[in-house]
């Protein structure tokens, strides 16, 4: 989403407490000094401290995690969608008018191997992989693009309908696609059709009950919806049969406020490596993709 309620910024966008994985205040996390073990990329007891864990909204906010690599990123990009291929790649989406793009980037290198530029009149929203094809929202203009998934070819589009008339985040559990249109909602669309599916929309809520708007880009990891919650650096864990939010996961360190340049350069992009349990994280004109082991409670998996 494009950052247009700049006059929040001083109360949304805080630096949050140093994490417990040794992170140095004011100091961005390197590779070198504070990654975990590639070899293995377990998280050791100590990152799970009580430390690691304070409240938000009445939940958990966690900040466990291991750095396991970080790798170039295109800084240029407005990045609104991450998803991870088998082959070792990523499917990005990025947003704006006239700059939105479709790519596939080796997800090693994060050097772009094929890219798709949007007509100028649609911004690119949230992106899904799901069987031979990808699905791209658009924000404003109620229409979604569908890729051919080996060529990055567009086949055709379809209309929606959302709460707010808009297209933010989409994910699949690989039954359903998960879609957030930038309000407190997720919806289930059929994965065929793209229609939604009946009496099955979520109002996701904190800990108090109360409504966590400005869900964003989506992804299906653990049997949870993950949500980055917009103009934060918060993650949220969703439960998908009650939309109740079971963690807030802080990834405020990873690239800290004092070396952003704009109050749009926020975390937007999950990507989520099932085979090896690894998510891949980024943010909109963040210069670096950060490869990460979430440390979570054998409760929370």
């Amino acid at each position: 989403m494009p950052g247009y309620l700049r006059k929040w910024a001083g109360t949304l966008l805080v630096v949050a407490p140093t994490l417990t994985m040794a992170f140095a205040a004011g100091n961005p996390p390197s590779s070198s000094a504070h990654s975990g073990n590639s070899a293995n990329n377990k998280c050791e007891t100590s990152t799970l401290g009580p430390a690691g864990v304070k409240m938000h909204r009445g939940l958990q906010t966690r900040t466990s995690y291991v750095i396991v690599e970080e790798f170039a990123h295109d800084p240029s990009a407005f990045t609104q969608g991450l998803v991870y291929e088998e082959d070792g790649t990523f499917l990005e989406g990025t947003g704006l008018y006239g700059k939105s793009k479709l790519r596939r980037v080796d997800a090693s290198t994060g050097e772009v191997l094929v890219s798709h530029d949007l007509s100028a009149d649609s911004f690119g929203e949230g992106i899904v992989a799901v069987d031979d094809k990808i699905i791209q929202l658009t924000w404003k203009e109620r229409k979604a693009l569908v890729y051919g998934r080996q060529n990055l070819t567009l086949l055709n589009d379809f209309k929606y309908e959302t709460v707010t008339g808009e297209g933010w985040g989409i994910a699949t559990d690989g039954e359903r696609l998960i879609v957030s249109d930038g309000s407190a909602n997720l919806f289930f669309w059929d994965k065929d059709t793209y229609k939604e599916i009946p009496e099955s929309r979520l109002l996701v809520q904190d800990g108090h009950g109360n409504a966590v708007k400005h869900l964003n880009e989506l992804e299906w990891a653990h049997g949870y919806v993950w949500a980055n919650v917009w103009l934060t650096d918060d993650i949220v864990q969703i439960d998908p049969a009650s939309g109740k939010v079971v963690a807030f996961h802080d990834f405020s360190a990873l690239f800290p406020h004092h070396l952003r340049v704009s109050l749009d350069q926020v975390l937007n992009g999950i990507a989520f490596d099932a085979e090896n349990d690894i998510f891949y994280l980024t943010g909109k004109w963040f210069p670096k993709y950060f490869k990460v082991k979430i440390c979570l409670p054998e409760a929370a998996v």
